[in-house]
């Protein structure tokens, strides 16, 4: 019977050293704090009558800064917009074991096209858990099923339709 308590009480003190020995959320944090250089590529696609139309927006550069909010592993992400190309986007997230999940984010700007000049778009873009495992690279793919944008398509006024896409993400710390 004492052996048993023995063999128990040894289990439960190892569950707690091992529990703890786990690295904090501020060493991932510290990952992906800092300023970054920033390609921004937007894949979008317009619904035009029966058919779907792809609008070609060429890679946008700018810069990135992410900034620790709390003790509790939360970031922010600043995307410095670009006169005439894009706005700015902010995202917020949160750092741990499993990368930085980054919270949907609703994308009210512009882009811009060299075939249908400014594009004027309200859209809600999924993000994904970015990986980590490089500090200085930050990739990821946000998608949107639902949104619309402002084009001259047809030559006539600016409407709005409803558009389906994806912006890629490439950061790289400076």
């Amino acid at each position: 019977m004492k052996v048993k308590s023995l063999i128990y009480c040894l289990l439960a003190f190892c569950v707690l050293v091992l529990s703890s020995c786990g690295p904090e959320n501020d060493d991932y944090v510290d990952k992906v704090v800092g300023e970054y250089n920033i390609k921004i590529t937007p894949n979008i696609s317009v619904k035009y009558g029966n058919s779907t139309l792809p609008i070609t927006i060429e890679t946008i550069e700018t810069t990135a800064v992410v900034t620790e909010k709390d003790d509790a592993g939360n970031v922010t992400m600043q995307i410095n917009g670009v006169n005439g190309e894009i706005s700015e986007m902010f995202f917020e997230g949160y750092c741990d074991g499993l990368g930085l999940k980054l919270q949907d984010y609703h994308y009210d700007g512009v882009f811009y096209s060299p075939e249908y000049g400014m594009i004027y778009c309200d859209i809600e873009l999924k993000n994904p858990t970015v990986s980590i495992y490089n500090s200085r690279i930050l990739n990821w793919k946000s998608t949107f099923t639902t949104g619309t944008c402002g084009i001259n398509i047809s030559g006539l006024d600016e409407a709005n339709y409803d558009v389906t896409g994806s912006i890629q993400f490439e950061a790289k710390g400076k």
